[in-house]
């Protein structure tokens, strides 16, 4: 950085739009005074340069700085000369910076408007920059009257500057008292600024009051409630203002107490102060050099001995090698603090990620507890549970020798059932036979009545005509024949029988046609228990998957109609003529399951009454729709086999319908892309129970009992089916 890129800056910072237009008196008679004193400064140090230049007849020669790289001549320097210059040096140091801060100070606490503000503040910028250059003059004359005092007689060796450090200690501590005096002179700027600030508001907004009052009176329009209404407006506006300040005041000593913490922000405000004061040695040094070989030109004009320029010139050169060297020292140092800077970055760096890192190790810590404790509970709950199990497999064990002993119970029941059923085909099959032979046997003694009455017609006739004279022996012959064929004639016992004596029947003449219809009705007798006995088939048995679906249907539908199991049981199935006679048959049962609430189709109803009534553990059933069973039997296993039925109240409805219309909202478009991933479910537009519980479970979708009772409910009212529902039921349902 160079001394006009310094002087840039300082206007960037000091540089701040001022409202106000009212002059200070004070301020201008203060810059006036400095202005002054300046000009006395200026005329004292061309004196001095005049006397040194009369009493030196020097001959100054181009000579360079280090970093441009250019030739340096040196110039002869008394010993003593390097500490008074030092001392000097520093003492100007401290005068340039606290004029700065003087200038900026009076640039800043003048109340001028906008444009007078920055003109003056380019006119103090300027200012600062010749009184810069004229204290470099200054400086550079100080040096060269302490270069006056030199002794030819004397060796070069005792000449040389020794005690070079003194003046780099007093330079250090310049810089601190002028860091110090710095910050003090900041903040009481910042507060200065800042009351300023207010002052000039509080004025104009005073004067804009005047200016109103002024209108008003000049108009006449003046009233009471004017005044107390611009009071108000006056000390709304000061509250407010005075917070916004309040809040900058409280930012700014934020940012202070921050900035006084950090050390790495003073360590590096302190390394760029000393930057500043390298850069405006450097700077003085290479204004002296000017003037150096200005007065050189002007001394060659007079003509020294060549071996007091060779002295001076050795001097000079000594010196310039030496403030070469401190330039590559400070150089060096500049290098170090940079990358120190840099480490003490890399540091920052490391530290909050560290300290990240740390937070996250904590985090993770306390996640890792809360697991922990959360660990130890599902233990204790697992533990309980196992205990639970193990009472409920206990429990479960009594039941199966429980269930047992009901199987074989029932096992003996049905066997004695089957064999009391046995015994009832028997007794029909004995009571049908005897109902045939008791119509035989009343049509026999019919027609042996009807033929009794022909022979006695017959003979009455015969006793007449044998009175005339007309038959012979050989017509009672025949008649004998017949009255004996019809004695010894004996009933059939089969179908095989009467079609054997049917020719017998066929060859008499006179009252054997009645017969062919006696044979005819004994046939369809035999045809008729024949029927019965071909219509007991030989079947499999019902199983309990051929009656799953139906039963969960039936679930359903008393769950919509709401029916209890008990009522359908005691009001549905068993009516008063089935419970008074203590048994119910398949066929009143599939007549029963085709009618309301059932709604069966055939197959269905057939398999369900079978199912109840017929004994399921047997490999092959002699199927009969009169086949029966007791009532108690039945009713176990109607409740066995439809369930428990749950009906919900229209309170609990209405909450569980807003539950899962929450749900589907969330989750209901999540739900139908994934039902429409499984196979053809885009083609035929159904779901399967199964699909819909998985496709909860992949999205998270998590229904409880009674919501996901609800909503298979209310999937099967528009379908019927049980396990089969409309893709679009599964969410447009709950949506309105």
């Amino acid at each position: 950085m160079k001394f006009y890129q310094i002087v840039k800056l300082k206007r960037k910072t000091q540089m701040r739009p001022m409202s106000a237009q009212v002059t200070s008196n004070k301020n201008y008679q203060q810059n006036q005074q400095t202005q002054n004193e300046n000009n006395q400064l200026n005329e004292k140090h061309k004196e001095n340069h005049k006397n040194i230049r009369n009493n030196l007849n020097i001959e100054p020669k181009q000579f360079f700085l280090p970093s441009d790289k250019q030739f340096i001549q040196k110039v002869p320097q008394h010993p003593q000369s390097a500490k008074s210059y030092k001392s000097v040096a520093g003492q100007q140091h401290l005068q340039q910076q606290n004029f700065f801060q003087n200038n900026n100070e009076e640039a800043n606490t003048l109340p001028l408007s906008n444009t007078q503000a920055q003109s003056n503040k380019f006119f103090f910028a300027n200012k600062t920059l010749h009184n810069a250059k004229s204290s470099q003059t200054i400086g550079f004359s100080n040096t060269l009257m302490n270069i006056i005092d030199i002794d030819s007689t004397k060796s070069m060796k005792k000449l040389m500057p020794k005690n070079i450090k003194k003046a780099k200690e007093v330079l250090y501590e310049g810089t601190l008292i002028v860091k110090e005096k710095c910050n003090k002179l900041e903040n009481e700027n910042t507060k200065l600024k800042t009351q300023i600030i207010q002052l000039q508001k509080q004025n104009n907004k005073q004067q804009k009051l005047l200016y109103e009052i002024e209108q008003s009176q000049n108009s006449g329009q003046t009233t009471l409630l004017s005044q107390p209404a611009a009071d108000n407006l006056l000390i709304m506006t000061l509250k407010k203002e005075q917070k916004i300040l309040k809040d900058e005041i409280n930012q700014k000593e934020a940012e202070i107490q921050s900035l006084k913490r950090s050390v790495r922000q003073t360590r590096i405000e302190e390394l760029e102060i000393q930057l500043k004061c390298y850069i405006e040695e450097t700077l003085r040094l290479k204004a002296k050099i000017d003037l150096m070989q200005r007065e050189k030109q002007r001394s060659d004009q007079h003509h020294e001995t060549s071996y007091q320029k060779e002295g001076k010139v050795f001097l000079l050169n000594q010196i310039v090698d030496k403030l070469k060297q401190e330039n590559y020292e400070l150089a060096a140092q500049l290098i170090q603090s940079q990358q120190r800077c840099q480490e003490l970055e890399v540091r920052d760096e490391i530290d909050e990620k560290i300290y990240k890192r740390s937070s996250q190790i904590q985090k993770l810590q306390q996640q890792i507890q809360i697991q922990e404790t959360l660990i130890t509970e599902q233990q204790n709950k697992t533990k309980i549970l196992e205990e639970e199990l193990s009472k409920a497999k206990l429990q479960i064990q009594h039941y199966k020798i429980l269930e047992q002993d009901y199987q074989t119970r029932l096992i003996t029941e049905q066997q004695l059932l089957k064999k009391m059923e046995h015994q009832e085909l028997h007794n029909q099959d004995l009571e049908a036979k005897l109902a045939a032979l008791e119509l035989e046997y009343q049509e026999n003694q019919k027609k042996h009545q009807q033929e009794k009455q022909q022979l006695q017609i017959e003979r009455d006739n015969y006793q007449e005509q044998a009175q005339n004279g007309k038959y012979k022996n050989p017509g009672e012959r025949i008649v004998e024949k017949q009255t004996k064929n019809y004695q010894n004639y004996q009933y059939p016992s089969s179908l095989s029988h009467i079609e054997e004596d049917e020719d017998m029947f066929l060859r008499t003449k006179n009252g054997y046609v009645r017969t062919l219809q006696e044979i005819n009705r004994e046939k369809e007798i035999y045809e008729r228990q024949n029927a019965k006995k071909r219509s007991y088939k030989t079947v499999a048995p019902v199983s309990t998957d051929q009656i799953s679906e139906v039963c969960k249907t039936i679930n359903n539908k008393l769950s919509l109609k709401k029916i209890s199991i008990d009522t359908l049981v005691n009001e549905y199935i068993f009516k008063e003529p089935i419970k008074s006679k203590g048994k119910i048959s398949i066929e009143n049962l599939y007549n029963i399951f085709t009618e309301e609430p059932f709604g069966l189709n055939e197959k269905d109803a057939e398999n369900l009454a079978r199912y109840l009534i017929e004994d399921n553990q047997e490999e092959m059933i002699q199927f009969r729709k009169t086949m029966e069973a007791e009532n108690l039997l039945v009713k176990s296993r109607v409740r066995f086999v439809i369930g428990k039925v749950k009906i919900f109240t229209h309170e609990e409805e209405e909450k569980l319908f807003q539950e899962i219309v929450e749900k589907v909202k969330k989750y209901g478009d999540g739900l139908y892309y994934q039902l429409t991933l499984n196979g053809d479910v885009k083609k035929t537009l159904k779901v399967t129970k199964d699909q819909v519980i998985r496709a909860m479970q992949y999205i998270d979708m998590e229904l409880n009992k009674n919501q996901s009772e609800y909503y298979f409910l209310k999937l099967f009212e528009k379908t019927q089916d049980p396990n089969k529902f409309n893709l679009d039921d599964c969410t447009k349902i709950f949506v309105h």
